[in-house]
Formats: C-alpha cells, structure tokens, sequence
C-alpha cells in the first residue's frame, strides 16, 4: 500500500512539474510578445461561387466553367463584390485587428529589414479567399419560456413541425420545431504562415479558417389552437449595402485564429526542445487582457501543411 502511495506522489510531482514548466515557458512568451514582429502581406486570389444553384450532374469542363459564370450573374449578392476593392478593403481590416493585439505589426514595405532582423519574426501571407453564397438552415425548437402573444412585430408566420421522442429517462416527450431557409454568406480564408523563432526555428504552414453571415431570423412559437402551433418572426435579410461586413465583420475572428496559431506553435515548439517530447496543451490569447491562457477549446483553425 506504501509503494503503490509513494508512486502516486511522484506521479504527481512529475505531471505538476510538467505544467508547471508549461506555464512557465508561456508566461515567458507572452512578456516577449512586443518584441515578436509581424509582417502581414496580400498575394491573394479571390473567388466568388454562388452555390444556391443546384449544379447539373456530368459537365464537361467548359460546360462547368459556363455553369459557374452564369451562377455568378445569378447570384443576388456576390455579383456586387469588386474584387480588387474586397482584397485591399479585406487586408486593411485584418490588418487592424492584428494592431489590437501586443505583437509589433510591420508595414508591408518592410520586407529586407524584417528579414534580416534576428527577433522573433512572423510573415503572414493571405492567399485565397473564397465568398461562397448559398442557403442555410435557421433552427427552433419550442420552450415554454419562448411561447408568446402575436404582435405586430412579427411579420411572417409558418405552423410548426411536431415529433415525439424519449429522453434519457426513457419518457416520451413532444417538441414543436421549425426550419426556416435562410441567405448565407460564407468567407473561407487561407493564409500562409512563416515563424522564425529568435532565428534559431524555422516553420511554415497553411492554416484554413472559415466565417459565416447569415440573415438575422428573430421569433416565437405561439398556440394557435389546442393542436397548432404557429411560429411568428422577422427576418433580416442580407441585401447589397450590407457587404461591406463580409469584408470587415471577419477581420476579429481571422486575426484571433492566426494570433493563436502563432502562440501555440512558438509554445510548443519550445516546450518540445525543453521536454524532448511531443507537446499537447492549447493556448488563447485574449485580445482584452494581452494574456496568453491554458485553454480545452478546439483550434479556430485548421493546419493544411505540415
């Protein structure tokens, strides 16, 4: 019983050990973040599909091509994007959500002095983004706290769908539903990322990270008799000068990925060299506080290239 007690408490001091070691090497890095340079470029391409179109099945590769043209005339939003003005509109706001964080951010002419600097460098590069406009799917089921009074608020009303099914208890339940089709727009980023980590560490990868708009749909169930029950909202639709947010609502979002990105690999590859093995903890850096936090979410982004 001794034994099995005393390799508990060294199993212990050792994990305790570990994570305090974790921590240490990421408190390190968050005082050194000012001193980490950025240097963010824009060779991207862009490219707008209108997906709301059902596409005919066994195209050639010119009927495709057709095809997609012709969607893009037929699109109720994306045929308004410029696509020179989205890219520079898109850098610009990315751009600024970066300067939020504690990271010194290059100018984009810069490039011979920022290589030649011996500091922790970071080169992101914007290479593709893609609008894609399609329909989605809005969602609501009944709870009696939701149930209301029609008002005149509420402009649009569809009845209900209705299934039965059994809880976790084995007790059969009934629950009123809707599915409301919706416009959509969503922005599928890639960028590029090179690290130089006080030139001693070296990484480059594609990371994929994706954002969606959607119309705003706001409603409540109400009884229309014992045995119906109706579903009154309001939608708020995307329309043409609403796309300027597709170039600016993202830019948070995207510069948090790509700050967080950049945390972990540098923290984890200095917590690999101190260990000499793999590392599997997760950081967030807060846009708010400047720290660099432990966290259990999954990554807001996906590494393409390893």
């Amino acid at each position: 019983m001794k034994i099995k007690l005393i390799l508990l408490i060294i199993l212990s001091a050792s994990i305790l050990s570990s994570c305090m070691l974790e921590h240490k090497i990421a408190y390190s890095y968050q005082k050194e973040m000012p001193k980490t340079m950025v240097l963010l470029q824009n060779s991207t391409e862009v490219f707008l599909y209108n997906s709301k179109l059902k596409t005919p099945k066994k195209l050639s590769k010119e009927e495709m091509n057709e095809f997609v043209d012709s969607s893009f005339y037929q699109s109720d939003l994306i045929q308004y994007i410029e696509v020179e003005n989205f890219s520079n509109n898109f850098e610009k706001n990315l751009r600024k959500s970066l300067q939020k964080s504690n990271f010194e951010i290059y100018p984009a002419d810069s490039i011979s002095s920022f290589i030649n600097h011996k500091a922790t460098r970071v080169l992101i590069d914007i290479v593709q983004v893609e609008v894609e406009e399609h329909y989605d799917e809005y969602y609501d089921e009944l709870n009696y706290s939701q149930i209301g009074i029609n008002t005149d608020k509420y402009l649009h009303s569809k009845q209900a769908d209705f299934h039965s099914y059994y809880d976790s208890y084995d007790v059969e339940r009934e629950q009123y539903y809707v599915e409301i089709l919706r416009n959509a727009l969503t922005i599928n980023l890639w960028v590029n990322i090179d690290i130089w980590d006080n030139d001693s560490t070296h990484s480059n990868n594609t990371i994929f990270m994706n954002y969606q708009l959607n119309d705003d749909i706001d409603g409540i169930f109400i009884w229309q008799n014992l045995e119906t029950v109706n579903y009154i909202y309001t939608i708020d639709s995307i329309q043409q000068y609403d796309l300027w947010k597709v170039e600016e609502k993202p830019s948070n979002s995207f510069a948090l990925g790509i700050i967080d990105y950049v945390i972990n690999n540098i923290i984890d590859n200095r917590i690999t060299e101190r260990k000499n093995k793999p590392n599997n903890s997760r950081w967030k850096y807060s846009m708010q506080s400047g720290m660099i936090l432990p966290s259990n979410e999954e990554f807001p982004y996906q590494i393409l290239e390893e």
